[in-house]
């Protein structure tokens, strides 16, 4: 490496310059930060903080800035308020994934079954958890109401941290 900048060292700075200024659109991936938007739009923000933090004050700056600001936000709100899905079960299988994902997943008439995507439930997410799980079961119980056949009979709650 040390042989390399003896050769660079005569070389003017506005050719180094302009090397390293057309080098920086294939540092930039669009389409990846397009689909980290469509994914997750805290991960795209994080990627936006990176970018920003690394161009204006430096690699370990920038990187620093992520890994302490967003990064610990995230870990926060996942434990203060943790996801929750409904999952239904696979026709054919014995799988059981998220409806809202998978649209083909057929849930049990009569029981509304509740996993909480979060290691951590603990008192400070205890209420978050008990009010999203009463209002899953009023929305359930106006939806029966169109219908007389479906009643809730059984809620399920599925509190392994996959």
């Amino acid at each position: 490496m040390q042989l390399l900048t003896k050769f660079v060292h005569h070389t003017p700075k506005a050719i180094l310059a302009s090397i390293i200024i057309s080098a920086i659109p294939g540092l930039i991936d669009l389409n990846g930060a397009h689909n980290v938007w469509k994914v997750d739009k805290f991960d795209f923000l994080a990627c936006l903080e990176a970018f920003f933090g690394m161009l204006f004050s430096g690699v370990e700056t920038g990187l620093l800035l992520v890994i302490i600001t967003l990064s610990f936000v995230k870990i926060i709100l996942g434990s203060i308020r943790p996801g929750m899905e409904t999952p239904g079960k696979i026709p054919g299988t014995d799988t059981y994934c998220d409806v809202g994902q998978y649209p083909m997943a057929l849930q049990i008439p009569g029981v509304l079954i509740i996993r909480i995507k979060s290691a951590w439930l603990c008192f400070a997410n205890a209420n978050s958890v008990r009010e999203r799980i009463t209002r899953l079961l009023s929305e359930e119980e106006e939806e029966e109401e169109d219908d007389a056949k479906k009643t809730t009979k059984v809620v399920v709650l599925d509190m392994s941290s996959k």
